[in-house]
């Protein structure tokens, strides 16, 4: 049986595009549930052109969804994000938040050589 055939065509995530899966996350940040939000900037983790969007959602109003988008800005150790979470660890109201933006500094620091006193 020839499986172009098959009606409908499969709606799985591993046929779709990847742009068109990242374009579904940009709109599910702008979601009202924190928690959609928070599957999204998950999800955005290791996309390159959704590297402004994370930084951006380091302004949201959940914690939550704040503290996940300091994850998701872990591999990426570029001198803007660096500062951001620098300004995250001087003004975030959450201190979980100010916490993960410092393990992710140190981590930073760390890969680069640099001595953390740990």
């Amino acid at each position: 049986m020839c499986l172009a055939a098959v009606t409908p065509a499969c709606q799985c995530r591993q046929f779709r595009p990847l742009r068109d899966d990242t374009a579904r996350l940009l709109v599910a940040l702008r979601h009202p549930d924190q928690f959609v939000r928070i599957g999204a900037v998950a999800r955005l983790r290791g996309r390159p052109e959704a590297e402004e969007v994370l930084l951006a959602a380091l302004g949201d109003d959940s914690f939550l969804v704040r503290r996940e988008a300091v994850r998701a800005l872990e591999d990426v150790s570029r001198p803007a994000v660096r500062r951001a979470l620098i300004g995250i660890v001087a003004e975030d109201p959450s201190r979980d938040v100010r916490e993960q933006a410092v393990a992710v500094l140190a981590d930073f620091l760390q890969r680069s050589g640099v001595s953390t006193g740990r």
